[in-house]
């Protein structure tokens, strides 16, 4: 259901919506610009709730790459950090790139601000 408010949907009914109610989330749209099947309210806050915590548990760094982040703020090269951590350099871009995505970073730049910021170094 979250998915389809994340589209855009403005309303959200069941199959067995009765005639009087499909009307009235017509009504309601139209008017309000949205509708909500009280039945259907416990249940799409529940999935909201849930979404949010696994966007915080998506956002959490895995601690290879805090090591990694470290590694980026004393300017060690993709190179470099992979020779320390006995990884490839292309798990390390993988990790860069994880981490970029993590923090919210448009460059390495913003990493190390976040770094900074999470008190990681």
């Amino acid at each position: 259901m979250l998915e389809f408010v994340e589209e855009g949907a403005n309303a959200y009914l069941l199959k067995e919506t009765s005639p009087d109610e499909l009307e009235e989330a017509i009504q309601q749209v139209m008017s309000k610009g949205t509708y909500m099947n009280e039945n259907l309210s416990g249940a799409f806050f529940n999935s909201l709730q849930k979404n949010e915590s696994q966007k915080a548990l998506s956002t959490e760094l895995s601690s290879r790459e805090v090591e990694v982040l470290q590694l980026i703020c004393e300017e060690k090269t993709n190179a470099e950090i992979a020779e320390m951590l006995f990884l490839s350099s292309r798990r390390v871009e993988n990790h860069r790139r994880h981490l970029l995505e993590k923090t919210d970073s448009r460059n390495t730049a913003g990493s190390v601000k976040y770094a900074i910021q999470k008190n990681l170094i």
